[in-house]
């Protein structure tokens, strides 16, 4: 009997070694900037429904998404074999209150009152700061409210259960409805002399 001999042949492409990698999946607050990173290739092309890409054309732009968005990556090597890669980056919105309502000082007193509005971001709880830009104390609560405060410029800084933040600054203001006002009777003469004071003073005990 005579042996039966095989050779087995296998070619592989280019494109059969061509891997790529991509970021992952990430999360991020509005506002904030991821740089994302793809590698494999020799060409980059991305691409994002909503943009925030600073450029489409690098292997790592940086991502600014104005929401959650899917980036894709067209990756392309030397021998001309083309990839795509995609990556899913979640955007939280910013806990944004829809008011700020400020109850003044009156008559140099410390009875200023901050309270915060609803909150739009929906993922309490909040935390609460508010510094004084003058004195740069601060007080930081799980409240809406806050109260006896002093006249100046404040900073308010609302945070939630992502980490998120959104700023803010107000003003309380010191009312004082007091005038004061007086009439003399007479008006002038000669020393000595009897002078009657009229009081017209307005918002005030005497």
């Amino acid at each position: 009997t005579n042996p039966i001999r095989a050779v087995m042949l296998s070619y592989a492409t280019p494109c059969d070694t061509f891997t790529t990698t991509i970021t992952p999946t990430d999360t991020l607050c509005l506002g904030e900037s991821l740089q994302l990173q793809a590698t494999g290739g020799v060409q980059y092309s991305w691409f994002g429904a909503f943009g925030g890409l600073n450029d489409t054309s690098i292997a790592n732009p940086i991502a600014s998404p104005p929401q959650t968005t899917t980036y894709i990556c067209t990756i392309k090597n030397d021998s001309g074999c083309v990839k795509t890669e995609q990556v899913k980056i979640w955007v939280n919105p910013l806990p944004v209150a829809d008011t700020l309502i400020v109850t003044n000082n009156f008559c140099g007193d410390s009875s200023g009152i901050v309270n915060v509005g609803n909150i739009s971001s929906n993922t309490a709880p909040y935390s609460y700061t508010l510094t004084n830009l003058q004195t740069s104390n601060n007080n930081t609560q799980n409240t809406n409210v806050f109260s006896n405060l002093g006249s100046g410029i404040y900073a308010i800084q609302i945070t939630d259960a992502n980490g998120c933040s959104w700023a803010d600054s107000l003003t309380i203001t010191e009312t004082n409805n007091v005038v004061a006002n007086f009439t003399a009777n007479p008006q002038s003469g000669v020393a000595p002399l009897n002078v009657a004071f009229n009081n017209t003073s307005l918002n005030a005990n005497v």
